[in-house]
């Protein structure tokens, strides 16, 4: 199979050919783009930054099924300050799309570039992006928006957990594993994200949850995560959470847990949860304990470990605690 920069290389060649057979569109000075390059299966993707930009119809787009932009941010002053920025000085920042076939009525779907799409439909502009080919596969198109969204700096972790959580259900990876390899990423970091996702299985929590997603912390969502683990606690949960709907407040992130669990009474005793960072045999080498407090303990049999095993296991261990401290 062709690499994605073989790929690339030859829709930019279709659409030169397309082009000369039409008049000469005017001239217009590419925006500035994520100068980074990514290293996916081999493939130097600094080549994506020659590639030339299309204007589309946002009308004629559809998000990428696996974009993590949370709905919420279309309602914060974030949007209203950027849909004021393009319609001042147009759009400076390129989002990025894959074509789609054989769909009416869709001509491509939005990896990154959600929020700028959204600014361009509401100012009746088309939304300018790079393109990436048909074919391309939803695991270069996760890698290339990782890069994207880590150059903003303002993509929650949650929304990446609500991601890997769809993509490891979708099969797109067939575990925690693939996922940190293709995004260089640690495997405690992604592992430490998807114990938040039961948060998103309830739908009488999300209707508390989606209005402040964006701003809430991991930590606070392993506390919720847990709290619902316990039956006494969940039936708490939910009756304040429905409380809070039927009273139409939208409650701030960092007040949402003590509006949801306190009415417990801080009687709910913290479960505690182990994430095994390296197993041999049937023993638990290496073993952090964490209860979703914040409270840690860490385990390990030194003793079965050669010392290049130890030397990884500590870089490991350290990685571990980092997330969790």
């Amino acid at each position: 199979m062709k690499g994605l920069k073989e790929r690339l290389a030859e829709q930019e060649a279709k659409q030169a050919d397309t082009q000369t057979q039409r008049p000469a569109p005017q001239a217009v000075e590419a925006p500035a783009i994520p100068t980074v390059d990514v290293g996916i299966h081999g493939t130097n993707m600094g080549v994506l930054k020659k590639q030339p930009f299309r204007e589309f119809d946002v009308a004629r787009t559809r998000p990428w099924k696996y974009h993590n932009r949370n709905p919420a941010w279309l309602k914060r002053p974030e949007q209203r300050s950027l849909q004021e920025s393009i319609q001042k000085h147009g759009q400076l920042e390129l989002g990025l799309v894959r074509t789609v076939e054989g769909v009416a009525g869709v001509d491509a779907e939005i990896v990154y570039g959600y929020r700028r799409s959204e600014a361009c439909r509401s100012l009746n502009k088309k939304f300018r992006a790079r393109v990436l080919p048909a074919d391309t596969t939803d695991t270069e198109c996760m890698a290339l928006m990782h890069v994207e969204n880590k150059e903003s700096h303002d993509v929650s972790e949650l929304e990446d957990a609500r991601v890997y959580q769809r993509l490891l259900a979708d099969r797109v990876y067939a575990n925690q594993t693939e996922i940190a390899n293709s995004l260089n990423v640690s495997q405690v970091y992604v592992s430490r994200l998807l114990s938040t996702t039961p948060i998103f299985e309830y739908d009488w929590l999300l209707a508390v949850i989606e209005p402040v997603i964006v701003d809430m912390s991991v930590r606070a969502a392993s506390t919720l995560a847990a709290g619902l683990k316990d039956p006494q606690t969940q039936r708490a949960m939910r009756n304040a959470a429905r409380r809070i709907s039927d009273s139409g407040q939208i409650i701030a992130a960092n007040q949402l847990i003590n509006e949801l669990i306190g009415d417990t009474g801080g009687k709910r005793k913290a479960k505690s949860e182990k994430l095994v960072l390296r197993k041999k045999g049937r023993s638990n080498v290496a073993v952090i304990t964490h209860d979703g407090n914040g409270n840690l303990d860490l385990s390990v049999l030194a003793h079965q470990q050669t010392p290049e095993e130890r030397d990884a296991l500590i870089e490991r261990i350290a990685a571990a605690l980092k997330e969790h401290l």
